[in-house]
C-alpha cells in the first residue's frame, strides 16, 4: 500500500520562520532569535510526517504528495495544522485535521482531528523543538494507524480486493 503525505498547510499565524508560544487563550507571539531549522514549516513538517510514516509503515512506500504513481493502491493524508506551539506552562501542542483520501478513487475514507499536549522537561527552545517532533511522531503514528485499519476494512467489504 502506498501512502502519500500532504499537502500540508499551517495557519497563517505558523506561517513564518520563528518558532510561537501562547500566552494564556488569546496572547501569541513569535520567539525573537529562534526560526525553524528547516526554513519553511510547512515543508519541514511534511518531510517529518513521511519520515516517520515510513518508519512505521515499512515496507510500504511513504512519498510527499504531490507525487504521481500510475495505478498506486494506497491512501493520501492531507494534513492542516492549526496549532504547532510551546505555552507559558512548559506544553507543546500540536492541533491537526486531516482528511485520508483513497488514492484509487479519491474517495474520502476519513475526516479527523487530533490535538497532543507533550509537556516539556525545562523551558528551553531545543527542549520545545524536540517536543514538537514528539508530538508529530504521535500524529503520524495516528495516521498510519488509520491508513492499515482503513486498509483492514476494504478487504472485509470486498475480499477479492489485493494490496
Amino acid at each position: 500500500m502506498t501512502i502519500l503525505i500532504g499537502p500540508v498547510k499551517v495557519a497563517s499565524y505558523l506561517d513564518q520562520p520563528r518558532m510561537v508560544k501562547r500566552y494564556g487563550a488569546s496572547r501569541i507571539d513569535t520567539i525573537a532569535g529562534r526560526e525553524w531549522a528547516g526554513g519553511d514549516l510547512a515543508e519541514m513538517i511534511s518531510n517529518q510526517l513521511v519520515a516517520d510514516m515510513a518508519s512505521l509503515l515499512k515496507p510500504s512506500p511513504v512519498y510527499p504528495y504531490p507525487v504521481t504513481i500510475a495505478g498506486a493502491k494506497g491512501r493520501r493524508a492531507a494534513i492542516d495544522i492549526l496549532r504547532f506551539e510551546g505555552s507559558e506552562d512548559k506544553t507543546a501542542t500540536i492541533e491537526a485535521r486531516w482528511f485520508l483520501f483513497d488514492l484509487q478513487d479519491k474517495s474520502i475514507i476519513k475526516v479527523q482531528s487530533s490535538l497532543f499536549h507533550v509537556p516539556l522537561a525545562d523551558g528551553s527552545y531545543e527542549t520545545l523543538a524536540t517536543a514538537l517532533s514528539q508530538g508529530l511522531a504521535l500524529l503520524s503514528r495516528e495516521i498510519a494507524e488509520t491508513a492499515i485499519s482503513s486498509k483492514e476494512v476494504n478487504r472485509a467489504e470486498n475480499p477479492r480486493t489485493k494490496e
